[in-house]
């Protein structure tokens, strides 16, 4: 085999290499194109080189192939899963991490879990699992526990005082506020000092919480937070964090931004007396008759954006804006309400088809769940894959060993041959690959035993209204005998 160069009618020089048989001249490969001197003699170096290492004796798809190419496959196949590491966290929060200052805090495992809370946002236990199987990192669950305790108290001034500066430096001075507060709750049925039955937002009212005030800038950019006991009002947590935050940091009274249903009238005007503006969002329907009136009065002939100020009893002014986006969504949802109450009963009324076999409230009883059927063949068949290999193994643990599976895409300096190639898994995605891939043989070796299951299966599940099974319910009932 040779290398030529053609020239196109375009003015570009294609490269290629030509393979001489039985006295006619086929062309290999086309190397590639240009009309760049230096790429062209690029090219021509590398045609060269393939037509010089090709061996005639053999296929095409391995004449290709020079030994430098046969180098890097060899080091490519070499590698395996414990090779890899994923570092797009570390590429993305690491840097924002450090360009925040918390990498002062001398405990690298703060700035692991950090990242892996930011990453991949799951318990502890599944933590110390995402840490070892992508980070390499072995941690016990009881460390992962700990640490919070660690922090608390040997860092904890430190990373208040590390993310204040930071929001200080991108906003400057300090004038607005926004402040908010959310519960967490408590798996626990007894209560203690700190956690309290009380309104929980999360509807768990019968677990024990405590509360979470949180303080930001603008953009969300954190300035402080303090925990309250869970039976603590929303309204009584504002004063305390906001005189914590100003006599720490020296700041002047900034305007506070907060949720009008967190603050009553008494913490309003507690919040007058110490000097703080305020901005809360108000509903209208909360207002007075006396104040609906003057804005009904007003709204008339008002454009879009347009604002105007009323003068409330107690002082405080009201700004009502007028949006004609919002007056068109509002009324849609009248709308699509009251189309709902139209409907009524007529919403409950199914219709159904049914074989001789099965009387009226058998239909009735049965016909519902079909349209809740659910795609559960891929979970029942990783439960069976799993079950002939003897491996426990969930569905939810085999959807995490599969997205580690790691498949290899490279291509041959010299050839440019695209390759690829599985990389060599641990024994526990073996075992998985497997049985996932053999299970189709075992079923057939093992069809008395697989039917057997099968009929096992269908014997326990219960003939309940609302129950959510793809199955044919007819044959069911005949397989238990309750049908002729």
């Amino acid at each position: 085999m040779f290398a030529r160069k053609v020239k196109n009618r375009s003015g570009s020089i294609s490269i290629q290499v030509i393979r001489k048989e039985r006295g006619k001249y086929r062309v290999v490969q086309t190397v590639g194109t240009s009309k760049d001197p230096d790429e062209i003699e690029r090219l021509w170096q590398q045609a060269q080189s393939l037509a010089k290492h090709a061996d005639p004796n053999q296929p095409i798809l391995f004449a290709m192939q020079t030994p430098g190419d046969q180098v890097v496959q060899n080091a490519m196949e070499s590698l395996s899963n414990a090779s890899l590491r994923t570092i797009g966290p570390e590429l993305i929060f690491g840097t924002l991490f450090e360009r925040i200052g918390f990498n002062q805090i001398p405990d690298e495992r703060f700035r692991h879990l950090v990242i892996a809370r930011l990453a991949y946002p799951v318990s502890k236990l599944k933590t110390t699992d995402y840490l070892y199987r992508y980070q390499g990192m072995k941690w016990s669950v009881s460390a992962v526990y700990k640490f919070p305790d660690r922090l608390h108290s040997r860092y904890k001034q430190q990373a208040e005082t590390i993310a204040f500066l930071h929001t200080q430096k991108r906003r400057g001075q300090i004038s607005v506020v926004f402040y908010d507060m959310t519960t967490l709750y408590f798996e626990a049925e007894e209560e203690d000092d700190w956690r309290r039955i009380g309104f929980s937002k999360d509807g768990k009212f019968e677990h024990p919480q405590i509360l979470l005030g949180l303080l930001v800038a603008e953009e969300g950019l954190p300035i402080g937070y303090d925990l309250f006991e869970g039976n603590t009002f929303e309204g009584h947590t504002v004063l305390p964090l906001l005189r914590a935050i100003q006599e720490k940091y020296e700041l002047d009274p900034p305007v506070v931004v907060a949720d009008a249903a967190m603050l009553s009238k008494t913490v309003l005007a507690k919040l007058m007396s110490a000097q703080y503006q305020f901005i809360l969002g108000a509903r209208i329907k909360n207002e007075s008759a006396t104040i609906k009136q003057q804005i009904l009065e007003k709204a008339g002939g008002k454009r879009e954006g347009e604002c105007w100020v009323l003068e409330r009893p107690d002082g405080t002014r009201l700004i009502v804006s007028y949006s004609e986006k919002r007056a068109r969504k509002d009324a849609r949802n009248r709308q699509r309400g009251l189309l709902r109450l139209q409907k009524g009963v007529s919403d409950f009324q199914d219709g159904f088809a049914n074989s001789a076999d099965l009387s009226l409230p058998e239909t009735t009883n049965r016909g519902p769940c079909l349209y809740r059927v659910c795609c559960v063949c891929h979970l029942h068949g990783i439960g069976n894959a799993a079950e002939t290999e003897n491996i426990a193994m969930s569905a939810k643990r085999a959807g995490e060993l599969s997205q580690t599976m790691y498949e290899l895409h490279y291509t041959l300096p010299d050839s440019k041959e695209a390759m690829r190639f599985i990389l060599n898994m641990n024994s526990e995605q073996l075992s998985f690959h497997k049985a996932v891939h053999e299970i189709q043989g075992v079923a057939s070796a093992k069809s008395g035993e697989y039917m057997k299951r099968r009929e096992n299966f269908l014997n326990q599940i219960p003939l309940r209204r609302n129950h959510i099974h793809a199955i044919n319910w007819t044959r069911i009932k005949k397989k238990r005998g309750e049908l002729n």
